[in-house]
């Protein structure tokens, strides 16, 4: 998927008319496409394709940091937890946050970008509740099957889903073994594999 380097029909617009929406080639001839904030400082509230595609980069980001683990089984900061869980949990959160996105991960809690460098959902967790200062606040588990992976088994997956105000909007299941992928996007149903 490709954004014009032009705002899409519904997203927000910053006010001195710079795109809140942009294509950014990365290496290798690939496209990423990656959600940026508008000039008030506020995340993307429309544009599922492109947070779809946020969330596939996000997912990509885990596979790739997954196949640079050597041990499989250290063990991480708590008990029945990884260090892939972790590696995993960075490398998703560095994409989504450069998206603008507040995470809400198993691995590391609330955290995303926000007013100096605070987390929005978590800013506004004394009003209104977690997520209430962020539009898109995207719930994962990095490694959803983290023994199986410490094992070798190729059963686990990289759950992602982006709730705003209304609830799920945008999903996404990767299993890291096989590549299989499952999306749904509200309104518009669910498919395997694109």
């Amino acid at each position: 998927l490709v954004v014009p380097r032009d705002t899409p029909s519904g997203a927000p617009a910053a006010a001195d008319g710079v795109p809140t929406w942009a294509s950014v080639a990365t290496g290798a001839g690939a496209t990423t496409v990656v959600a940026m904030r508008a000039a008030s400082g506020t995340a993307p509230t429309s544009g599922d394709d492109t947070l779809l595609a946020v969330l596939v980069e996000a997912a990509h980001a885990v596979g790739d940091a997954l196949d640079g683990v050597r041990d499989r089984r250290a063990p991480g900061g708590r008990p029945g937890q990884y260090a892939l869980d972790l590696v995993a949990d960075e490398a998703a959160c560095e994409v989504l946050h450069r998206a603008g996105l507040a995470v809400f991960s198993e691995e590391s809690g609330l955290t995303g970008p926000g007013p100096d460098g605070g987390c929005p959902a978590a800013d506004a967790a004394g009003e209104g509740g977690p997520g209430a200062a962020a539009p898109l606040l995207v719930v994962m588990d990095p490694v959803d099957g983290s023994t199986n992976a410490s094992l070798g088994l190729p059963w686990y997956a990289t759950s992602l889903c982006a709730v705003d105000a209304e609830g799920p909007c945008v999903a996404l299941v990767v299993n890291q073994a096989t590549g299989t992928r499952f999306e749904a996007v509200r309104g518009a149903g669910a498919r395997r594999d694109g």
